[in-house]
């Protein structure tokens, strides 16, 4: 699964990380660090699909003074990353 975190004080996702589970209950952070961080935009979703043998993340982005929302996309050859 990979999933958005906010530390404390920030209103914004700053990252993704990596993490798997075997039952869907328990989940384990896979890698040393983010596997996409998503700095200097403020996400509000992200879908990861895989097609073929490599991993696709869309995610909208907040475009800042602007008031838009844009739709990005990054790829990586593992679920982990990292993104690009």
């Amino acid at each position: 699964m990979l999933y958005g975190y906010r530390i404390t004080g920030e209103f914004r996702v700053i990252g993704y990380r990596y993490a798997t589970s075997p039952d869907g209950v328990t989940w384990t952070k896979q890698g040393a660090g983010d596997a996409f961080s998503s700095l200097p935009f403020a996400p509000e979703w992200h879908q990861l699909l895989k097609i073929g043998s490599v991993y696709h993340l869309f995610y909208e982005v907040d475009s800042g003074p602007e008031g838009r929302f844009l739709i990005r996309h990054a790829t990586a050859i593992a679920a982990d990353g990292p993104y690009s």
